[in-house]
């Protein structure tokens, strides 16, 4: 039987989670074992929310998200018919794999990356899994070679890479996307970097080539569950999406997040600097210290020891190792947040 599921972050829910009856207090504990945005939505978001949130709590939402693909294609430059929108990127992912893949498919899995993947693709389909090594870099001429001459059925890549945060430039990804291997790229985190490093464009018109784009993460709606997919083949997949499948916070979240996108890009360069200033405090410190996206990788004698002492002081990190096995019990990953709140995770993490 398969596991119920691959790890992931989020243990201070069970910190939490029994408080739910009667509220709690979010903060009384530092979730930084999760990537979710350290910024609010958009005020225009925050506005509708608070003025309609009993409205929408009791009704039922746009039954196929016609507005929201809509949106999508407008703001993003892409025919509506490419677009297939989910209830964030895990959503989409376990929507498409198992009606491509089946347990004679061979995938190609760059390693370390979102561990959602090898738990899909290996435990729940049973199909064959080889992994490309990209800890420190991922060698392209050999994972294009791999891709032309390996016959497989499927290749992923994760863009720019979690764990490890290194972007891959779109040439490289159109060249490979030219050959007979279906690829994947997963972009959750693309829209920190740079729109125009996305290749969904692209994705609307070669037929090898499907992209995942996450709303949640870049525009601070985590909590409503909201992306979409891109693809020149991807309309047969709208009989498996079910009515409803997004909500209606997510959906109204969503396209007015979407009509304030200064709010955002101002928020993604705030992150870089905050990035490098929690980079910095701990290379002060002696410790080596891997930059990402809106996370830093920190090396640690023991990464679980760590992540077990810092809960201890409401400071919940990531031991990458879990799902990355490359990375051992050596990185614990600490996702980026505000001034006050990284002030206080430097001075827990500098008492274990």
């Amino acid at each position: 039987m398969a596991d119920a599921g691959a790890f992931h972050g989020g243990a201070f829910w069970e910190a939490l989670g029994p408080s739910f009856p009667t509220g709690f207090s979010a903060s009384s504990v530092i979730n930084a074992d999760v990537l979710d945005a350290w910024f609010p939505p958009a005020p225009g978001v925050v506005e509708i929310l608070r003025a309609e949130a009993e409205w929408l709590a009791r009704t039922s939402p746009p039954t196929h998200a016609e507005e929201l693909r809509e949106t999508i294609a407008r703001v993003r430059g892409l025919p509506k018919a490419s677009v297939l929108t989910g209830s964030g990127s895990s959503d989409l992912i376990y929507r498409l794999l198992p009606r491509w893949l089946g347990k004679s498919s061979r995938v190609l899995l760059p390693e370390p990356c979102y561990g959602e993947y090898a738990h899909l693709i290996e435990r729940v389909i049973g199909a064959v899994v080889d992994r490309v090594p990209c800890l420190d870099r991922l060698n392209l001429a050999d994972w294009q070679k791999r891709l032309r001459e390996g016959g497989y059925d499927l290749a992923v890549l994760v863009n720019p890479n979690n764990p490890t945060g290194e972007t891959i430039e779109r040439r490289a990804i159109y060249e490979a996307a030219s050959g007979r291997t279906r690829l994947l790229v997963d972009e959750a985190y693309m829209d920190y970097v740079s729109p125009s490093r996305s290749v969904e464009r692209e994705a609307a018109v070669l037929p090898n080539l499907v992209v995942i784009k996450s709303l949640s993460k870049g525009l601070a709606l985590s909590g409503c569950r909201v992306a979409y997919a891109v693809g020149s083949d991807l309309e047969s997949f709208r009989c498996w999406t079910p009515p409803w499948n997004v909500s209606s916070f997510a959906q109204v979240a969503a396209i007015r997040a979407m009509a304030d996108p200064d709010y955002c890009e101002a928020r993604y360069c705030e992150t870089h600097s905050l990035r490098q200033e929690l980079a910095g405090e701990l290379v002060k410190d002696g410790r080596e210290v891997r930059e990402g996206v809106n996370w830093i990788l920190v090396r640690v004698p023991d990464a679980e020891a760590m992540v077990l002492q810092t809960a201890e002081k409401g400071l919940y990190l990531r031991n990458v190792g879990r799902t990355a096995r490359s990375l051992g019990n050596e990185w614990v990953r600490i996702a980026v947040k505000d001034p006050e709140t990284q002030a206080r995770m430097l001075e827990i993490f500098r008492s274990v």
